[in-house]
């Protein structure tokens, strides 16, 4: 025998009647509510962003164009 799980966001519908709809909600929008629930999280790389690097890349990148307008 299969086991049942209790998933409140699932419900059961008779196969000859349209499935209900949830109506929207007119105050928020798909990302506010998504916000406010917690449940979206910025990605974890931006805490780790090394400014240090770009930085270099830029001084090496400004060296290189130094020496084009040079020639």
């Amino acid at each position: 025998m299969a086991k049942k799980y209790h998933n409140p966001a699932l419900q059961q519908e008779p196969i000859g009647e349209p499935a209900a709809i949830i109506a929207p909600r007119e105050n928020k929008s798909l990302f506010r509510w998504i916000k406010s629930t917690g449940r979206f999280m910025p990605h974890q790389s931006d805490q780790f962003h090394d400014q240090k690097r770009t930085d270099e890349l830029e001084d090496i990148l400004d060296q290189d164009e130094e020496v084009d307008t040079e020639e």
